[in-house]
C-alpha cells in the first residue's frame, strides 16, 4: 500500500488517481501510523512552504516522513513536498524544513554528506 499524505495541502485527487491509474494500491492518510505502516509514501504538495511545515508539523508527521527516508522505503516528494526535505526555502525565511530534523538524527542521504541542499541555492 502506498500512503498518499493528506496534511491540508496538495493535490490529492490528481495525484491518487495517477497512482491507481499505474496499478498502485494507494490509502490516503493523515496520521504518523498511517505513514509508517505504508511499503511507500507519497507527499504532495501545492501552496507556501511555511504553511506546508507548520501543517505537517502540527499533524505530527515530520518525524514519521523521516524515518521513512531513513529506512530506505520509497519516498515521493512531489514539488512543494519535495522541498519540504530541503533545509530552507528562501520563500519563508527562519522556517526551518525537515532536513534539519533527519539531520540531527544522523541522516545522511545515499554518498553525500549533507542531507540535503537548500532550496534556492544553487547546490
Amino acid at each position: 500500500m502506498i500512503a498518499l499524505l493528506d496534511y491540508g495541502m496538495g493535490n490529492l485527487r490528481s495525484v491518487e488517481k495517477a497512482l491507481q491509474q499505474a496499478g498502485a494500491v494507494v490509502r490516503v492518510v493523515q496520521d504518523a501510523a498511517g505513514v509508517r505502516g505504508a511499503r511507500a509514501v507519497v507527499l504532495p504538495g501545492v501552496g507556501a512552504f511555511g504553511d506546508c511545515l507548520a501543517n505537517l508539523r502540527r499533524a505530527g508527521l515530520t518525524e514519521a516522513i523521516g524515518e521513512v527516508v531513513r529506512s530506505g522505503r520509497p519516498f515521493l516528494g512531489i514539488c512543494l513536498g519535495f522541498q519540504a526535505l530541503f533545509e530552507s526555502s528562501a520563500e519563508a525565511p527562519g522556517v526551518a524544513a525537515m532536513c534539519s530534523a533527519m539531520a540531527a538524527a544522523s541522516f545522511t542521504y545515499r554518498k553525500s554528506r549533507r542531507c540535503c541542499p537548500s532550496a534556492n541555492s544553487g547546490r
